[in-house]
């Protein structure tokens, strides 16, 4: 914004800095700020979970309440080889402050999904993946190396319905700019790729269900996709998907387009 000359707009604090000091070599104006990094992957935050407190000189590496501390010095040691936690007590009681203040920040709406808005004339059809299922299942889709196996998970997605009105869905099992249909394998067009091919499923059936509508429909060997056209009211909303075989075996669309139809 700076570089720009933008001016701020209302709402909420902005937790970051302009990076326009540094890149006009004012080095002096950048006091030294301790980061936090974590990784969850999970539906409820857990405290100190995969994380890492930071300063240019210190790393304080996934802390536990009843666990040792693992302090690493970062300029004499990047590799993190040897803990001089037992060296210096003061830095991890000030890392550990500063962890605290952050995660009573970051934790403060924890019990809050991020919806995928759904009818936004900026993003329209909106694509949702099986990476952003909300699922408590072992096995979950995160990758197209998984997506190629087609596992028979499930989980769903938390939108918001942003317009009153109707709804298309396609559900599929690739995504459009393959044009495959649902029950297809797929082979990548570059043979010389040591790429895993994508294996065939069977679908006879599809189903869908968000804000208490559910339809369901047959499909064919060769649809590309099992389309509905849904009516619904706006606001926030849980939407799942399912496949299911001859046998009954069911799994989630990997994909589904949903444009908003007025």
């Amino acid at each position: 914004m700076e570089l720009c000359g933008l001016k701020r707009p209302a709402g909420p604090e902005l937790h970051g800095r302009s990076l326009a000091p540094l890149l006009a070599g004012k080095k002096d104006a950048w006091p030294e700020r301790t980061l936090v990094v974590d990784s969850q992957r999970l539906a409820n935050l857990v405290k100190w979970r995969r994380c890492a407190v930071m300063t240019g000189e210190w790393r304080l590496v996934n802390q536990r309440p009843d666990g040792e501390p693992e302090l690493y010095a970062i300029r004499e040691d990047p590799g993190q080889s040897r803990n001089v936690a037992s060296r210096h007590p003061e830095v991890i009681r000030r890392l550990k402050a500063e962890y605290e203040k952050w995660w009573t920040l970051v934790s403060a709406r924890a019990d809050e999904y991020v919806r995928i808005s759904l009818g936004s004339p900026a993003e329209d059809p909106a694509c949702l993946h099986a990476h952003d299922w909300l699922s408590n299942a072992a096995e979950q889709v995160l990758n197209q190396g998984q997506i190629r196996e087609g596992p028979p998970v499930n989980g769903h997605w938390a939108v918001n319905v942003l317009r009153a009105g109707t709804y298309r869905f396609e559900l599929r099992r690739w995504p459009r700019e393959l044009g495959l249909a649902i029950n297809a394998p797929y082979r990548d067009r570059e043979p010389n790729r040591d790429t895993t091919p994508g294996r065939a499923i069977e679908v006879v059936k599809a189903r869908v269900r968000i804000a208490g509508v559910e339809r369901e429909t047959k499909v064919a060997p060769d649809d590309d996709a099992a389309v509905f056209e849904l009516k619904l009211v706006a606001g926030p909303a849980e939407l799942q998907t399912w496949f299911a075989d001859s046998k009954g075996a069911e799994r989630g669309a990997y994909y589904v387009y949903v444009s908003f139809r007025g």
